[in-house]
């Protein structure tokens, strides 16, 4: 499938659907629009592909599966680290709220329904740390994030069981 920069921009908006080991690129690339940013530790890839689709670069797909690929990792089942989902805020703050405009007038609101959704995925991180208090507080505050999030994960445990 051909994607326009902008199309493709628009998709990893929505979530990355670009897994890790599935990218190459020549190194002139790197050595014409630079190299990966350096303000996340963990997720360098997603930010860049954006920045990429940003300057105009065009991808290319392959319709061929090279690699299995599980969604039962750190990235991909919902049990994100603090590391992580630090990394997240800084994407979605620097490199996705500032040119999203898929939603017109309601930008504002699916800005702000996205920041409770990456703040539900700290909670659950820190989970352990929590006092009881800040439990009780946390499902009151995040309750239908935690539910989406118990739903995701229980979608992906049964395509899992059937690969």
């Amino acid at each position: 499938k051909t994607l326009t920069p902008m199309q493709m921009r628009d998709r990893l908006f929505s979530r990355n659907f670009l897994p890790a080991p599935a990218w190459m690129a020549k190194r002139s690339l790197f050595e014409r629009y630079g190299y990966y940013p350096t303000k996340t530790r963990l997720i360098e890839d997603y930010p860049y592909w954006i920045s990429l689709c940003n300057q105009d670069v065009r991808f290319g797909f392959l319709d061929e599966v090279l690699i299995l690929y599980k969604q039962n990792g750190v990235s991909s089942a919902g049990s994100y680290s603090k590391a992580f989902m630090d990394d997240m805020f800084i994407i979605y703050e620097n490199y996705i709220f500032p040119y999203d405009k898929r939603f017109g007038v309601f930008q504002p609101i699916y800005n702000l329904l996205k920041r409770s959704g990456l703040k539900t995925y700290v909670a659950k991180a820190e989970w352990d740390t929590y006092s009881l208090w800040k439990k009780i507080w946390a499902y009151v505050r995040y309750g239908p994030f935690f539910f989406y999030i118990w739903l995701e994960s229980q979608k992906y445990k049964k395509k899992n069981e059937r690969n």
